[in-house]
């Protein structure tokens, strides 16, 4: 997971961040397959921002599904919004009816955010934070890499994952919040959810089945097939626990697991509608997974989740 620090107008942050798009806009600019897959990732509201279009060669790939966004907002010293990337598209069209005010240069490259949540921190406490100079002017879009010295002395100097450090900063000005990490390590509320979590965070020993990673407040209890769904169920055997920008991926179709070998598989598309989550995912391509027992999780439920990977981005 990469963090984008990205400044923003506040007519931008308005049109598109504050407030939701409307769906029939876009399902009228996107194609019918294209939208379909939008909202079979988004949580409801449609939120997003853009690249010009012109500028669009320097950051082309530059933003995969479960980054961490903050926008810089210009006239305040500050980052007063976050969101996760949980998809692109590139659509002139789109963007012109979106922004209209953008120019002889569209913002055409359109990412789709969930998890927006308004934040108040100064901009050269993050600055100083990520080990940055504070008077940093934040121009362009600046991307810091999961395995960056600066994402790797923030985790030595604090501790806790970054977006947790943020969640302790608002916390600190009293301002209420629900914990921005149950936010970003939530896809989406489900009924017993809570229960769920805890029996699969024991059952896989609190670490992801794929990284490792023993963080509890990123760890998410995954669903092979939702419950709602034929087969679907709050059991060990429909669960994975995995880390929370790879449940994105898992739930976005970018990343399966082979159920003969139970390693973890990325689909193509993946790398290459973002070709820098090579950087970030490229480690975990392969990698055999943790698990209970022969039975957990089920291999048939594996099997139908690689098939809606492929009905989602195409032949491996």
């Amino acid at each position: 997971m990469a963090i984008h620090l990205v400044p923003a107008r506040t007519d931008n942050l308005t049109t598109s961040i504050d407030n939701p798009i409307s769906e029939s806009i876009v399902e009228r600019h996107l194609e019918k397959n294209d939208y379909n897959q939008l909202k079979s990732v988004m949580d409801g509201d449609i939120f997003c921002f853009a690249v010009a279009e012109n500028m669009s060669h320097k950051f082309h790939g530059k933003y995969a599904p479960g980054d961490l966004v903050l926008f810089s907002e210009s006239g305040k010293k500050k980052f007063t919004r976050l969101g996760v990337v949980a998809s692109f598209t590139t659509n002139r069209n789109l963007g012109e009816e979106i922004w209209p005010f953008s120019g002889k240069s569209p913002w055409s490259h359109i990412y789709f955010l969930q998890h927006i949540r308004k934040i108040d921190i100064d901009k050269a406490k993050i600055l100083e934070a990520l080990n940055m100079p504070p008077t940093t002017p934040i121009s362009w879009p600046e991307r810091l890499e999961e395995n960056s010295p600066s994402i790797t002395e923030f985790k030595l100097r604090h501790g806790v994952p970054f977006f947790e450090w943020i969640d302790i900063q608002m916390n600190k000005q009293n301002e209420s919040s629900s914990g921005i990490s149950f936010q970003l390590a939530t896809t989406r509320q489900r009924i017993g959810q809570h229960t769920f979590r805890s029996e699969t965070l024991t059952i896989y020993k609190f670490k992801c089945s794929i990284s490792g990673c023993g963080v509890t407040s990123v760890l998410q209890a995954a669903h092979i097939i939702g419950v709602t769904e034929l087969d679907g169920s709050h059991s060990a055997e429909n669960s994975l626990l995995l880390r929370a920008d790879l449940h994105l991926l898992f739930d976005q179709h970018y990343l399966y697991i082979e159920p003969k070998s139970l390693r973890a598989k990325f689909h193509p598309a993946l790398h290459r509608n973002f070709p820098d989550s090579i950087n970030d995912y490229g480690k975990y391509e392969n990698q055999p997974i943790s698990h209970p027992n022969e039975g957990i999780p089920s291999k048939k439920l594996l099997a139908r989740h690689k098939a809606r990977c492929i009905a989602a981005h195409g032949e491996l």
